[in-house]
């Protein structure tokens, strides 16, 4: 039998906890399995308050999955978004992908409709995580487009079975430049799961340029 359908049969038993993993800040190329079902609760917010949405994908295939955002207090903009992983490479314990994302925000009360589209690579494996986006959102109106980058690193200390709770500590560079502003943030974060629930919180702190902060992010995740 050769290495590489070893690899194969195995992989699924090793994988356990190594997958399924994004950024807190950023955008990553995981995409739910087929038929599969994610709902989320997401808060964002700063100093000034903060916005709880309720989320909700559906993996049309293995590498295509759409996905609903809307506001939980019925007030604020209502997000439709597609994601479809392009490439991706699976070896023993390790996961390479590449996708594309287009999102968009209708936000009535402002009466405005933006869009995003992403570029995101992500790098999983057994105990290190690496990601990089780059995303360019089209405003509606008068105000300036923005674009935004994202690298990202993970470290899993202490790897465990699938049955076990899992801990990913997180560092990510937020980039973000609209007309003549720029912005820079350094975000640290955790992700930590038990099978198919799973917590994401992190804080972006203001390193360089206009940046407004300190921003934070706490998302409720589970997959079905």
């Amino acid at each position: 039998m050769s290495a590489r359908l070893i690899s194969l049969l195995v992989l699924p038993l090793l994988w356990g906890t190594a997958q399924a993993h994004d950024p807190i800040f950023g955008m990553g190329p995981h995409v739910i399995y087929r038929g599969g079902v994610e709902t989320a609760l997401d808060w964002h917010g700063d100093d000034e308050g903060g916005e709880l949405a309720a989320e909700l994908a559906y993996g049309l295939t293995g590498d295509l999955a759409l996905d609903l955002e809307l506001p939980a207090d019925g007030a604020g903009p209502v997000e439709v978004a597609g994601k479809y992983r392009f490439w991706r490479r699976d070896a023993l314990r390790l996961q390479e992908s590449t996708a594309l994302a287009v999102r968009l925000i209708d936000d009535r009360d402002a009466n405005r409709r933006d869009a995003v589209l992403g570029l995101a690579y992500g790098y999983e494996s057994r105990t290190w995580y690496r990601w990089a986006a780059l995303r360019y959102r089209r405003n509606a109106g008068t105000r300036d487009d923005v674009l935004l980058m994202d690298l990202v690193l993970g470290r899993r200390f202490w790897p465990g079975g699938y049955r076990d709770p899992d801990w990913v500590w997180m560092v990510e560079l937020n980039g973000e430049r609209a007309g003549d502003t720029r912005s820079a943030f350094l975000s640290p974060g955790l992700f930590w799961t038990l099978r198919n629930f799973a917590v994401k919180a992190g804080v972006q702190l203001p390193v360089a340029g206009n940046a407004d902060g300190p921003r934070g992010r706490t998302t409720l995740e589970w997959h079905w």
